[in-house]
């Protein structure tokens, strides 16, 4: 375990703020390549992504898993709302155009995993920079 010398509580919430944010940005990284392998893109138009899931029983059971993800997601302000329709085998996406590069979230969902690699890592950074 890590301790932090001194009483100086603005030093130990900048302490945590840097180690959790890392974790919290890596899950985030780790989400978003997971998920790309299950889903295709549907609809993209700046602001609002919806993939489609490849079957129905990954629908399913991508519902019971999203809420770690949604919750990391809800944290992040970029991120305005993540939902899953099982029964429409689809997730929504939804986030600012502003602060979120549409282009990049093209190319995680894409058919190159080398560039969608580079590109979730890209959008990690940006994320981390909010």
């Amino acid at each position: 375990m890590t301790h932090i010398n001194g009483d100086d509580s603005s030093t130990r919430n900048n302490y945590l703020l840097f180690t959790y944010l890392p974790s919290r940005m890596s899950q985030i990284r780790s989400y978003f390549l997971k998920l790309r392998e299950l889903v295709e893109p549907a609809h993209h138009i700046p602001g609002r992504l919806r993939l489609k899931f490849h079957s129905p029983l990954v629908a399913q059971m991508a519902k019971m898993r999203m809420g770690s993800f949604t919750e990391q997601v809800a944290n992040i302000p970029a991120f305005k709302n993540c939902e899953v329709h099982a029964a429409r085998r689809s997730a929504i996406l939804e986030y600012d155009p502003q602060l979120v590069d549409p282009k990049l979230l093209d190319i995680v969902f894409s058919q190159d995993q080398a560039k969608a690699f580079t590109a979730c890592e890209q959008l990690v950074n940006a994320l981390s920079n909010q």
